[in-house]
Order: structure tokens, then sequence, then C-alpha cells
């Protein structure tokens, strides 16, 4: 489930591989790595009216998945803040929901 830096380096061109970057937008948009794309936990998943974090809609989520190029077929790389949660959490809810070929850098 895990890749490295130099496993990435090697990847990071192949046409299926989608990067997802888990840090806010606003960090995302002063930076991020070549080819990678801005996902974060919030527009995965839901959050009840107690604050928790919900299993997300299949249905809602399949469509923004659908939106930015991914689908079965892909292998997903999920990348963010060293130690914050949102990056495992998103991993795993993409493979909560199927996609079987994701990894964490």
């Amino acid at each position: 489930m895990f890749v490295s830096s130099s496993w990435l380096k090697e990847h990071i061109d192949d046409q299926e591989l989608v990067i997802l970057d888990t840090r806010p937008k606003t960090v995302f948009s002063n930076s991020h790595m070549r080819n990678s794309i801005s996902l974060t936990v919030d527009e995965l998943i839901q959050i009840s009216l107690s604050g928790a974090h919900l299993a997300p809609d299949p249905q809602k989520t399949s469509a923004l998945l659908g939106q930015l190029g991914i689908d079965d077929t892909k292998t997903l790389v999920v990348t963010g803040e060293l130690m914050d949660p949102s990056t495992f959490r998103v991993a795993w809810t993409l493979e909560y929901l199927g996609h079987k070929n994701t990894k964490i850098l």
C-alpha cells in the first residue's frame, strides 16, 4: 500500500497513474507535484451535523472521481502533509469504495 519517492519518480509520467494531493487547496495552489490533482478529505467524505466523518455517498463520490479522470483502471497515489491523517483517510476511503490499486506516498 505504500510507495517510495523513488518509485513515484520512476512512474510519475505513467498514463494510468493519478497522484492525489490531500493538502488544503491554498497550499496546493502554491506548489504541488507535477501531474498531481488536488482532492481534500472534505471533498470526498460526508460530515454529519455532529461533526463525525461518515462514509461517502457512492454515487456522489463516483461522479467526483469521474470528473477527475479516475476509474478502476488507474493506480492512485495519495500524498499530503507529513503526519496529516487526511492522507490516510482519503486512501482508506478510496479502498473502501473499491479502488484496490490505491497507494500512499
